[in-house]
């Protein structure tokens, strides 16, 4: 009764049973096991084209590949004593699955082997593995300073060296459009081989045609057969075949809607599979691609007007006429040629209405009237004036007025302040044509 039980037990049990005799050499080694007993879950995992027979040996059912089962299970049998369990995890060829297998000895060279299917947490660890791998590499990536800074060169540098060492790949580059989008051009590759960076090979229309057309609707391609994969076609003869690459994960490239260019994940060997982590990761490096341009050109824009205002800056220091910006008629800025004009000081103008140089309310408002009104009508306004100096002295002068900007005149008005003559030398001038033209008075 009790053997039946345990024969019961063990047949309906969901996980795989053998039960073997261990075969030996002359020399007392280990060589092969014939099989003694095996239960239904076994015999399914299995999963072989011949039926399996008691008597069999493990040899005669395995083919080569499956020769590192027979392996691992003959280095247990070498030192295993009688009643001793062993536990062993491995993938298992003969069943194309990790196992956790337990091992018993009941007696001398007789084995039972229990096979519990670990194959989903094994994948599971190992996508947490990877998972783990990619996280840190892409917070390297954007905690680097050159990702603050904007230098794209470097950036795109340690992004391609990571992504081969993390995805474990012979190659990647980050590639982009010409001007004109007839071209495209490697900005950088990383060869994990020759641990060497390269750029400036080009690809034309041709070549590329097929995958834009396709990364224009879709994220990315994932080519594991990349010669025959119709995506990647126009690469096959000028640059997969000649570099070995057997398999390409290619993803677009984009700013604010814009195709800017392409990060290639390429691999040699044999065909690679890609995974879903792989692509996730893959497409988070293109994003910071993308996100690096649009620093890069930021931080050349910024430059570009730094570089700029200091020229503005330079030409407002050094002008020989007087200039400023005014807000509602108040200053804002002038320049060290307006306060030698006016005898002020820097200080006593910044922050002070116009009215200062006026002689009279009459000719401040007069000013205000003629020049405003032309800048509403021509966006700009020229008018002569008489500035009082600190001194009192009274200045003929000539005002030309601008906004700083068009749509906006209440941002700001700059000007220029030309000194044309003093009114007491255009009087004497005036009595000395009076007395030329008149000698007789």
């Amino acid at each position: 009764m009790k053997n039946e039980f345990l024969k019961s037990l063990i047949q309906h049990l969901p996980n795989a049973l053998l039960y073997c005799k261990t075969l030996r050499n002359k020399d007392g080694k280990p060589q092969d096991f014939q099989i003694r007993y095996f239960n239904p879950a076994f015999e399914y995992a299995c999963a072989l084209d011949k039926k399996i027979q008691k008597g069999d040996k493990l040899t005669k059912i395995c083919t080569d590949i499956m020769k590192t089962d027979i392996d691992w299970m003959l280095k247990v049998a070498v030192d295993i004593e009688e009643n001793e369990l062993r536990e062993v995890q491995n993938y298992c060829q003969l069943m194309q699955r990790w196992n956790r297998i337990r091992v018993f000895c009941p007696e001398s060279d007789n084995l039972f082997f229990i096979f519990a299917d670990i194959t989903v947490e094994k994948v599971l660890q190992q996508q947490k593995r990877r998972a783990e791998k990619f996280y840190k590499a892409l917070a390297e990536i954007v905690s680097s300073p050159h990702y603050a800074e904007g230098n794209i060169y470097e950036f795109i540098n340690l992004l391609t060296e990571k992504a081969t060492r993390v995805m474990e790949v012979g190659q990647a580059g980050v590639w982009f459009f010409d001007e004109d989008g007839k071209k495209l051009r490697c900005f950088d590759n990383y060869d994990a081989l020759s641990k060497k960076h390269s750029s400036g090979e080009v690809l034309s229309g041709v070549q590329y045609y097929s995958e834009i057309n396709y990364l224009k609707k879709a994220r990315y391609i994932d080519a594991h057969d990349a010669l025959n994969d119709k995506r990647v076609e126009g690469y096959v003869e000028g640059y997969l075949i000649p570099k070995g690459i057997t398999s390409m994960l290619d993803v677009g490239i984009k700013t604010e809607g814009d195709f800017k260019g392409v990060l290639c994940i390429e691999h040699m060997g044999e065909k690679r599979i890609w995974n879903h982590d792989e692509i996730s990761f893959a497409c988070q490096l293109a994003d910071q691609v993308a996100i690096i341009m649009q620093i890069f050109h930021k931080k050349v824009t910024q430059n570009q007007l730094a570089r700029s205002e200091e020229k503005l800056k330079s030409i407002f220091r050094a002008a020989p006429v007087g200039m400023g910006l005014l807000k509602n008629r108040v200053f804002v800025e002038v320049n060290d040629y307006l306060c030698r004009m006016t005898g002020y000081a820097p200080e006593e103008l910044i922050g002070v209405n116009a009215r200062v140089l006026y002689p009279d309310d009459n000719e401040y408002e007069r000013v205000g009237v003629e020049k405003y009104n032309q800048i509403k009508h021509t966006g700009l306004g020229t008018i002569e004036t008489f500035w009082k100096t600190k001194s009192g002295e009274i200045l003929n002068v000539l005002l030309s007025s601008s906004p700083l900007y068009e749509e906006d005149i209440l941002q700001g008005v700059t000007f220029t302040a030309l000194k044309i003559s003093d009114p007491a030398e255009n009087k004497t001038a005036e009595i000395k044509t009076k007395n030329t033209d008149n000698p007789t008075s």
